[in-house]
């Protein structure tokens, strides 16, 4: 029998107005959900019968005034083309009266000409499509013709356009009568000499040469640049919740499509989505009968899930297009989702909190790069120095052999002697006239560059550069009388080599320049060991990085693995919160996979191989590729998904496809393509160049082909040798398809290319077929996990680490005690030794490592079995741990049955 006292009385005071709280606040939950429940349901009737009539008006009233925007941009048409080019063509009319007032009295009227043509030939406006051209009416001959200059010269007379007038006459008419006007016309398009299209010019009379100044533009550039305006602000158009504006021409081309931006330029006739076509049909012979309203079902932007829609289309005949103003006809549940996202916050806000985690990390290992670039930066200003010296010493030997030249240009035995000289120079010694063409190379530049003296004579000094660099050196000469400087130049055979030269001016008794002298060293494999060394300490600095970025990133993944875990397991299979869990865990063991590729990556480690799917492979390359192709640029894919596995790494097979579709992306980066990738499983037979792997005589078939500018037969040959490469300085290293050849190689595999000049490249990679299953086939479906009920000590100083443990182990039927701070475990461990019957410790905590503690642990108790965990490290490995005592090392992020398991293992006595 309960005696009442004091206490009691309190415990049950408090607990009665626990009750009546609990009770009330339960009521009026009920209440006002119920209420909110009655107002909700009414309010959506309203909205259903309301929300048709408003949006019927407002389509019609959308549709109305974007045909009228087009029909009131097509009217300015003209107006607008005619306004651009008479500006440009006042502007190079002030231009050359600038020229001539400054330059008149100081130079000839023909220098004066050529002046103002070569200062309007390289001008260009409206997206680099107008230029300016020039007829001399007194001798009735082009002066400027940017894009014919072949016809500058020639008399301009007798050019007729398609319907038989003469097109300059007109010009001469027209500056004769008005000094300045327009004229109209069909003219070729620069680049296509077979068709003609309408084009309108503005001409104006340039008094003080007899000149004809003018600019003209073709009609259908500026349409289709008013269209584009159009099509821009169309784009931004909303109305309502979800409103748009699209637009297709009368032949199903889709020029606009908010919720679908990667149609574009499409036809939604051919269109491979289900409906497409049928909707896109109805759609324009409404608009082309006068329009109308179509009801129909369409996907939302960034979703797969088709819904109802209303349209009103209309069409706009004088642009053959299909003007559309839709809603989607689902806003109230678009409202519902709404709420239910709110109650997703909070998940977000946790995701935000690792963010900013991440973000710190981040900002830490900054710190360090800075403190490492500044080592390297000193490394660098060594070698700099070293180098410096050299061309100082080289410049000694320019200065003395300049010296020699003139001294011995005296005698005939003198000539025979410096000759000598220069022919067994290990550096190329190249002689100019000052003009810059080439009257003398030694040996050693025909070693280097791979030509003859009798191909190098008579040509004019190149390179990798452009004027600039040459007006560098001229300017150099003039004031130093020497150049000193890198060059890059290319050698006969195609491939790229890199030289330290120094110029210097010959003269003759009396002052005047009679030749340059350029003496070259090859540094070609310096600066190679120049980037190596960049490269490593790259490397090196990727590594720290990576190492700190993966504890951290391993101990916040740990929780949200966990707890992921555990909540699918509390909501039901179908819902939708179940889904979006499976999508939370899958991201966390792609996040724990990509920490583990890059500490691999970072450290260099050698490749393990293990059966991989490629068709996974291809996916994952072209998703991350397809972000950075132009639209111009179409990927064609014939994947085989009955092809088996082979044996290889997938991070370097993802290197070699995406190396290989980098490579044909810069073939056709200039006049777009296709982009073909197919992967196909056949049969091996003598000759094939590969290795079937044992129990196989099958080999997988990747072949990448490009459309582009294809490759000569010459440099065909040493595509895959290390440093050989076309592209310019800082575009290529010539490393990319040596290291493809390697991994190739590496996987007993084989890869060639065929290719000609305009015809495009095939890349065909071959690589033997695995009989071993991938991990995700050979799995058997999923294990529950061990349970048990032994008592186990969690110690580990992050505490949503130890929270997350504690409630898994206890969802397992274990008794778990956590604790956040290892001194404090060790004084629990002390006090009971046998009440603990495992420990699972953190190993950097701290005040105290995990080894530390295992070992004070076991002085109390040597038999106590520990398991230890680890977001990183890369001196304690499971050797380290078993010699420490532990049973068993893992490495966060820890699935709840990897946990289990390890557990069972180390109670039981198997671990």
């Amino acid at each position: 029998m309960k005696i009442i006292n004091e206490d009691n009385i309190t415990k049950f005071y408090f607990a009665a107005m626990v009750g009546v709280i609990a009770l009330l606040s339960a009521s009026l939950a009920y209440f006002f959900a119920s209420r909110q429940h009655r107002e909700f349901q009414d309010e959506s009737w309203k909205m259903a019968s309301e929300f048709s009539k408003i949006q019927r008006m407002k389509l019609i009233e959308e549709t109305e005034q974007a045909v009228d925007a087009a029909a009131w941009h097509m009217r300015r048409t003209e107006r607008i083309l005619k306004k651009n080019i008479r500006e440009e063509t006042y502007k190079a009319c002030t231009i050359a009266r600038t020229l001539y007032n400054r330059n008149k009295g100081r130079m000839t009227d023909d220098e004066i000409r050529i002046q103002i043509r070569e200062a309007l030939r390289d001008v260009r406006f409206n997206q680099g499509r107008g230029y300016f051209f020039i007829n001399d009416m007194e001798r009735k001959k082009w002066v400027l013709l940017p894009t014919a200059p072949h016809l500058e010269g020639t008399d301009f007379r007798d050019h007729r356009d398609n319907t038989g007038d003469y097109i300059m006459r007109d010009f001469i008419r027209i500056v004769k009568t008005r000094n300045e006007g327009f004229s109209a016309y069909r003219w070729y398009r620069p680049g296509n000499a077979e068709v003609k299209k309408r084009k309108i010019s503005f001409v104006k009379y340039f008094e003080p040469l007899n000149w004809i100044i003018g600019t003209g533009e073709y009609l259908e550039d500026v349409t289709r640049d008013i269209q584009q305006t159009l099509l821009a602000r169309l784009s931004q158009i909303r109305f309502g919740q979800n409103g748009y504006i699209s637009v297709l021409r009368h032949d199903g081309t889709v020029l606009l499509l908010p919720s679908r931006p990667g149609l574009t330029r499409m036809n939604a006739r051919k269109a491979d989505i289900e409906h497409a076509r049928d909707i896109a049909q109805t759609l324009i012979e409404i608009s082309r009968r006068g329009g109308g309203f179509y009801r129909y079902k369409w996907f939302r932007p960034n979703q797969d899930i088709p819904v109802d829609k209303l349209a009103y289309a209309d069409s706009f005949e004088e642009w053959e297009w299909t003007i559309i103003a839709s809603v989607y006809l689902d806003p109230v549940k678009t409202i519902l989702s709404q709420k239910r996202i709110e109650l997703e916050e909070s998940v977000r806000e946790n995701i935000v909190v690792t963010i900013w985690i991440f973000i710190a990390a981040t900002l830490g290992a900054i710190l360090i790069s800075f403190f490492l670039s500044r080592e390297i930066h000193r490394i660098f200003n060594t070698y700099k120095t070293d180098i410096r010296k050299r061309n100082r010493g080289l410049q000694r030997v320019n200065d003395e052999l300049k010296h020699r030249i003139e001294e011995l240009c005296q005698s005939e035995r003198a000539r025979i002697l410096l000759l000598s000289a220069i022919e067994q120079a290990s550096e190329s010694v190249i002689i100019t006239d000052p003009a810059g063409r080439i009257e003398y190379v030694n040996s050693a530049f025909e070693q280097i560059t791979g030509y003859s003296r009798a191909e190098a004579e008579g040509k004019t000094t190149g390179g990798q550069h452009d004027e600039r660099l040459f007006q560098t050196i001229r300017d150099a000469l003039n004031r130093r009388g020497t150049w000193q400087g890198q060059v890059t130049n290319r050698r006969k055979d195609g491939g790229l080599y890199h030289a330290y030269a120094a110029v210097s001016p010959v003269t003759d008794h009396a002052g005047e320049i009679i030749n340059y002298i350029s003496i070259q060293r090859d540094i070609t494999h310096e600066v190679a060991l120049e980037a190596e060394l960049r490269q490593a300490h790259k490397m090196e600095a990727i590594g720290t990085l990576a190492g700190g970025i993966a504890h951290d990133f391993n101990n916040i993944l740990f929780p949200i693995m966990g707890y992921t875990e555990m909540t699918l397991e509390d909501v039901p299979p179908d819902s939708l919160a179940h889904r979006n869990l499976k999508e939370v865990f899958t991201g966390v063991q792609r996040a724990k996979e990509l920490v583990q590729q890059i500490l691999a990556f970072s450290r260099m480690e050698e490749t393990r191989k293990q059966p991989i799917r490629l068709q996974t492979i291809i996916r994952e390359a072209l998703k991350l590729l397809r972000a950075s192709l132009p639209s111009t640029i179409e990927i064609v894919r014939q994947i085989s998904p009955e092809c088996r596995p082979v044996m290889g790494d997938s991070i370097q097979i993802h290197q070699v496809i995406i190396n290989l579709c980098t490579n044909a992306f810069q073939a056709m980066k200039d006049t777009g393509g296709r982009l073909y990738i197919s992967l196909s499983e056949k049969q091996a037979c003598a000759g094939d160049g590969i290795s079937p792997a044992p129990g196989s005589a099958s080999y997988l078939e990747l072949v990448i082909r490009d459309t582009g500018h294809g490759i000569e037969k010459a440099i065909l040959e040493r595509i895959f040798d290390p440093y050989f490469t076309t592209k310019g300085p800082g575009e290529g290293t010539g490393m990319g398809l040596a290291v493809v050849h390697g991994i190739i190689s590496d996987h007993a595999g084989d890869i060639s290319v065929t290719s000609a000049a305009g015809k495009g490249t095939v890349f065909t990679v071959r690589l033997p077929v695995s009989e071993e299953e991938t991990a995700s086939e050979a799995s058997c479906g999923p294990v529950p996990p061990a349970n048990g009920a032994e008592h186990i000590l969690v110690v580990d100083d992050e505490k949503s680490v130890t929270l997350m443990l504690k409630q898994m182990l206890e969802h397992l039927g274990y008794r778990v005690s956590a604790c956040n701070q290892p001194d404090m475990a060790l004084r629990q461990f002390q006090a009971a030794p046998g009440g603990f019957d495992l420990v699972i410790s953190d190993m950097t905590m701290p005040k105290m490592t995990g080894d530390r503690l295992i070992r004070e642990m076991r002085s109390h108790r040597e038999d106590v079995p520990v398991i230890l965990c680890t977001g990183f490290s890369e001196t304690f490995t499971p050797e380290s741990a078993r010699s420490v005592g532990a049973q068993a090392l893992l490495m966060k992020p820890i699935d709840r049955n990897e946990l289990a398991a390890a557990i069972r293992a180390a109670l039981d006595g198997s671990g």
